[in-house]
């Protein structure tokens, strides 16, 4: 049964919700699949280590593709979730979703995807380049309008879907080197034949699930499930190659990389093997594991291996070490408040999503008392001293006014409403808590993340 025909709330709510009401921090943050966005940066970061390491752009080029990047799949993924509902309301594993729960309105999932793929689209286009842009619109589009769809027509959907997946790779590369090139595409092709057995054993593993759904996915369609499981081995063989590409002939990674990629492809063409002859959902279960184990080992050795890796780690301390000595003490100080009050905040979001209450009021307690103390040390030190001048031009001085003005406005109104969301979560009072803080939280995380970024951008060069 999905959760829009239950009759009451944990917290006593009626079903659904009213057009004027907006969604829960916690809901939006489940709509981007954080778990897949993740994974999307960390192959970005590889791609784009890969690239050039961190010497063209210094650090914050890093910093500003994979926050572009990062809003882009974020939002490909809301834009998923909102195509699918009514399939994943069907789904036992996807029922709970904010979505096919009633939890959120289809509007107001719209706008927010929107706003996250435009936002990071327009993001990359000003800060990185038009090409990395254009790929993350081309991911987007991909996903949500061919793939999306394609999965309840044809088990075609499942290479398409992997061309999707593959393209973050090959952004991180373009993002470090303005161009396409060979080595950005071996990159793609590892993303690319790696995803396939991974989704097959997936598949596999949610074959009930999906055919409630109506997804024409493998082995939905394939008796025995014999084609996919050939397919993944065939994917899989075609992977070793490829992955050893990178080291010889490209040279964009030594022999210890070399070694690692033979070694994990083995492993993983040996579950590939083993799902093929044995099948089942044992077959399935170790095939997935292999995959999950494959792809962040072989990045890791891609990135230590590579002929950036020295001057990316090096980059990045030395980047780290002048923005905390160059800045004066009270720099450093908010901005470890900022960061403080933002990870408060996306505990306290992870702990109200799974019920710990009072795990939530300790970690939101927290959240405002690095924000309290990052407020009157703000508001100390300009009596005193006054504002300091940003020291950049064009568009990243725009973009920094642009931020402050925005603290400025979001500050006066969002204090007040944090006042009255603790007072709300110390009395139990859950259901006047959620209230407010659907929109009390999402900007006190802008407030606290974007201040961070302010500081590096302030002294951090």
């Amino acid at each position: 049964m999905s959760g829009s025909s239950r009759s009451e709330r944990m917290d006593g709510s009626a079903p659904g919700l009213s057009p004027a009401e907006l969604p829960a921090a916690a809901d939006l943050l489940a709509l981007t699949k954080p778990r897949i966005t993740l994974l999307v940066l960390a192959v970005a970061a590889a791609g784009y280590l890969t690239g050039s390491g961190l010497a063209p752009a210094g650090a914050m080029g890093l910093l500003h593709a994979l926050l572009g990047i990062g809003l882009l799949a974020g939002g490909t993924n809301a834009l998923n979730q909102l195509l699918e509902r009514e399939a994943d309301g069907r789904m036992r594993r996807t029922r709970g979703r904010p979505l096919p729960d009633g939890r959120m309105e289809p509007s107001h999932a719209a706008v927010f995807a929107a706003l996250l793929v435009l936002g990071g689209a327009a993001y990359l286009a000003v800060a990185v380049n038009g090409l990395t842009a254009a790929l993350g619109l081309a991911t987007a589009a991909s996903y949500a309008f061919v793939y999306t769809p394609l999965k309840q027509k044809t088990s075609a959907s499942t290479p398409v879907g992997a061309v999707s997946g593959a393209l973050p790779a090959l952004g991180g590369w373009t993002a470090a080197t303005g161009r396409v090139g060979s080595g950005g595409l071996a990159l793609f092709a590892v993303l690319f034949l790696w995803q396939v057995p991974h989704v097959l054993a997936l598949g596999r593993l949610h074959l009930d699930d999906y055919r409630r759904a109506g997804f024409r996915v493998p082995p939905v369609g394939d008796p025995g499930g014999v084609r996919g499981r050939l397919r993944s081995v065939a994917y899989t063989a075609f992977l070793v190659p490829v992955s050893l590409s990178l080291w010889v002939p490209l040279g964009l990674a030594g022999p210890v990389y070399g070694a690692a990629a033979a070694l994990l492809g083995l492993i993983f063409l040996g579950g590939a093997a083993g799902f093929a002859l044995r099948g089942g959902e044992d077959g399935a279960r170790r095939l997935f594991g292999a995959s999950l184990l494959y792809l962040p080992l072989l990045l890791a050795a891609l990135v230590a291996d590579g002929p950036a890796s020295g001057q990316a780690l090096t980059g990045a301390v030395v980047w780290a070490e002048e923005t905390v000595s160059t800045a004066p003490p009270h720099a450093t100080l908010n901005a470890g408040l900022n960061a403080a009050a933002a990870v408060a905040l996306v505990m306290g979001l992870w702990y109200v999503k799974r019920g710990a209450l009072r795990r939530h009021r300790a970690a939101m307690g927290a959240a405002v008392a690095s924000s309290g103390a990052f407020l009157a040390s703000y508001v100390v030190y300009h009596f005193r001293v006054g504002s300091v001048s940003y020291p950049g031009t064009g568009w990243s001085e725009t973009i920094y006014h642009a931020v402050l003005a925005s603290h400025a406005f979001l500050a006066a109104a969002v204090v007040p409403a944090v006042a009255f969301t603790l007072y709300r979560a110390l009395k139990g009072r859950r259901r006047g808590h959620r209230r407010v803080a659907r929109w009390t939280y999402p900007v006190w995380l802008y407030v606290s993340i974007t201040g961070l970024v302010v500081y590096g951008m302030l002294y951090g060069g």
